[in-house]
């Protein structure tokens, strides 16, 4: 499973992705922008899992094409050509330009090859040895791993910001902070200096 989109059709407001953090950071990022395609243009029903059995309806094609322009849109990629100087896509340009953008090796030469910038040769040939031709052009290939041990388990939203206006506006208790901060995987928030004083 890659990712999940939830809709919750009572409030109609709530929302939630879930990303698999074992893929590569490059594919969560992917990840996340294909999940906000269902949520934002989709009518779910009640959840969808991405994924899976490398489904490829027509929904899946669409969510893919709307998280490669997102990430990656075309007036950015020529903006990133222009100032590059790039008359021919050399296996540095692709990794320079994914690393800029933040995406996996394969959606940046995929967009490229839609954007008929390289060959299929290239396509082919770029798409080898991902990690060590970045490494040995200097780059950080943590884009390339999954999340690191701990940074597996995370939530980011509105869940936070509304949990620290409930507790600051004393609507909730510092306990039940504690409780929605710890089932969000946010122990990092409870845990500075100042919450281990009031602990204390």
């Amino acid at each position: 499973v890659g990712g999940m989109a939830i809709y919750d059709n009572i409030s109609k407001d709530d929302k939630v992705i879930f990303i698999n953090t074992n893929h590569t950071i490059a594919r969560q990022n992917f990840t996340l922008a294909h999940e906000l395609y269902h949520l934002l243009y989709e009518d779910i029903d009640d959840f969808i899992v991405c994924g899976v059995n490398n489904n490829t309806s027509q929904s899946e094609r669409n969510a893919d094409n709307f998280a490669s322009t997102l990430l990656m849109p075309d007036s950015a990629l020529y903006w990133f050509k222009n100032k590059n100087q790039i008359e021919d896509w050399s296996l540095e340009d692709v990794i320079k330009c994914e690393q800029h953008y933040q995406v996996s090796r394969s959606t940046m030469l995929f967009r490229l090859k839609k954007m008929q910038w390289i060959s299929q040769n290239q396509f082919d040939e770029y798409g080898c040895n991902i990690i060590r031709e970045a490494d040995r052009l200097g780059y950080d290939t943590s884009l390339y791993k999954p999340s690191p041990e701990n940074q597996k388990y995370s939530s980011i939203g509105e869940l936070i910001r509304l949990t620290e206006k409930a507790y600051e506006d004393e609507k909730i208790t510092g306990g039940k902070r504690r409780e929605i901060l710890l089932r969000s995987f946010r122990n990092d928030i409870l845990y500075t200096s100042n919450e281990v004083n009031d602990i204390e």
